[in-house]
C-alpha cells in the first residue's frame, strides 16, 4: 500500500510542475518579459531553460526514474522561485499577502519533494531495483 501511496504522491507533485513547463513553452514572451524585469539576463534562453528542467524533473520523479535526482532538481527550482518571484519580505500591502502565500505553497511542495528525495520513488518505478 505504502508504494501506491508513493506513486500518488509523484503524480500530485509532478503535476503543477508539468502544468509550469508547459505554460512557459506555451508563453515564452510573458516569461521573458517577467524575467527581463528581475534582471535576468537572455531571459528567453533562461525562460526555455526553467521550461525545460522543469519538464525533466517533473518525468524524473513521475516514473521514478532517478526520482531522487529528480527531486532534487526541482526543489533548487523551486526554491529559486521564492527568492527571484515571490521575495515577500520585500514588499508591502496586499502582494506581501499574495506572495507570502504562494512563497509558503511553494516550501510545501519542497517538503514533499524532499521526501522523495531522501526516501526514493518507492517500488512503482522506473528506478526500481
Amino acid at each position: 500500500m505504502a508504494d501506491f501511496i508513493a506513486l500518488c504522491a509523484r503524480i500530485c507533485l509532478t503535476a503543477l510542475f508539468f502544468v509550469s513547463a508547459a505554460g512557459k513553452f506555451m508563453s515564452i514572451a510573458g516569461v521573458a518579459t517577467a524575467l527581463s524585469a528581475r534582471g535576468v539576463p537572455f531571459p528567453v534562453v533562461f525562460g526555455y531553460g526553467f521550461a525545460v528542467l522543469e519538464l525533466v524533473g517533473a518525468l524524473m520523479v513521475l516514473t521514478g526514474y532517478r526520482a531522487r535526482a529528480g527531486a532534487w532538481l526541482l526543489i533548487l527550482l523551486t526554491l529559486g522561485t521564492i527568492v527571484v518571484v515571490h521575495h515577500f519580505w520585500d514588499m508591502q500591502g496586499a502582494a506581501r499577502a499574495g506572495n507570502q502565500t504562494h512563497a509558503l505553497k511553494n516550501l510545501a511542495i519542497v517538503g514533499g519533494l524532499l521526501m522523495v528525495a531522501i526516501a526514493g520513488s518507492g517500488r512503482f518505478s522506473l528506478g526500481r531495483r
